[in-house]
């Protein structure tokens, strides 16, 4: 089972009273995000990890928001972080209270997603609607909250705990960051490709486009219960899913320069999917690629499709992953060129 964690260091600025004025609490106006995250772990790898030591940097989706839910008793502040590209960083207006305690919540998706939230004394539950089966993002919701300060690094592998959502808004001289740690309700599959060491002899393989069909599922909602703990498990408590009938088609990998195919398996892309599906579904992955001389130097086909159907689909459960080796083998070569003329190998 895999878990990708994702931690954010958000930096705010606060607005003060002038002196005249009755004083009132702080708020902060600003929010700046900077994230990072884990790599992912395979489910057929057999292990698991805890928290590491060290994150990577998350490559921004322009298309994502992160969705926050501040609440403290029955008031709730909340607020939408989109990816400011210019500037490089996530940002967001949101007012929290210098010293008040919250208890902070939320999730990171497709931009417009609808959503409705019901709190509990101890946890929220999250019900996100018209979601589609097949994605090329990385839909998460917070599952641990770590309270920083202006000096903070990279945290350790024990530095922030799932199932902790506290945090105290601080004052201006302090200033206010926050970690987030994010975990996934999708199920994830690996992309692998490679061309099979004789046919590369023969020709050459640029990938262009890489797309996921469902048959079966059209719209998934998501119902998510997180609960808080002291023991650093993880929050999710169950993830309900309903689904309306359908087909769905997702463009998950789009390069027209194409990517060439080495005789070596490389992963290329990953994807999410709604764990809706049983054992007989299936998904249609179709790739379209261009044919070149064994050398690269001419192209001998443009934009030729294959499709193969993918049943290893069910029985994974969200935060799992499983890979995905597809090796390009053919016994023919489509389309002959001059230099193959005299090769007695290439059959027509």
């Amino acid at each position: 089972m895999f878990k990708r964690y994702i931690y954010f260091l958000i930096a705010v600025l606060l607005v003060g009273c002038t002196a005249d004025e009755t004083p009132e609490p702080e708020k902060v106006t600003e929010v700046y995000v900077v994230p990072y995250v884990q790599a992912f772990k395979d489910v057929e790898q057999g292990t698991t990890r805890a928290l590491p030591p060290g994150y990577e940097a998350l490559v921004p989706d322009e298309n994502m928001q992160i969705e926050l839910f501040l609440t403290s008793g029955e008031q709730e502040t909340a607020g939408t972080l989109n990816y400011d590209r210019t500037s490089g960083k996530w940002r967001s207006s949101l007012e929290l209270e210098a010293g008040k305690s919250y208890k902070v919540y939320g999730y990171m998706q497709k931009a417009g997603t609808n959503h409705s939230v019901a709190y509990t004394d101890n946890g929220i539950n999250l019900t996100l609607n018209n979601l589609s089966p097949l994605v090329g993002n990385d839909p998460c919701v917070i599952t641990g909250v770590l309270q920083g300060d202006k000096d903070t690094g990279p945290i350790g592998g024990t530095d922030i705990r799932r199932g902790k959502f506290d945090y105290v808004g601080e004052t201006s001289a302090n200033g206010n960051y926050i970690y987030l740690l994010f975990d996934h309700f999708y199920a994830g599959l690996d992309f692998q490709f490679k061309v099979d060491a004789e046919y590369s002899t023969l020709r050459k393989i640029k990938l262009k486009e890489i797309r996921l069909t469902t048959h079966q599922v059209e719209t998934v909602s998501a119902h998510l219960q997180v609960r808080g703990n002291d023991t650093g498990e993880n929050p999710i408590t169950n993830v309900g899913w309903i689904s309306t009938s359908g087909n769905q088609e997702q463009i998950i990998y789009l390069k027209e320069q194409g990517q060439w195919l080495t005789t070596s398996y490389a992963s290329l892309v990953d994807a999410q999917f709604a764990p809706v599906f049983t054992e007989a579904d299936y998904l249609t992955l179709t790739c379209r690629y261009d044919i070149y001389t064994s050398d690269g130097t001419k192209l001998i086909s443009k934009d030729r499709t294959a499709e193969n159907r993918l049943t290893r689909i069910g029985g994974l459960t969200y935060g799992q992953k499983r890979t995905v080796k597809i090796s390009i083998n053919s016994t023919y070569v489509y389309v002959l060129d001059d230099s193959d003329a005299q090769d007695p190998t290439i059959k027509p």
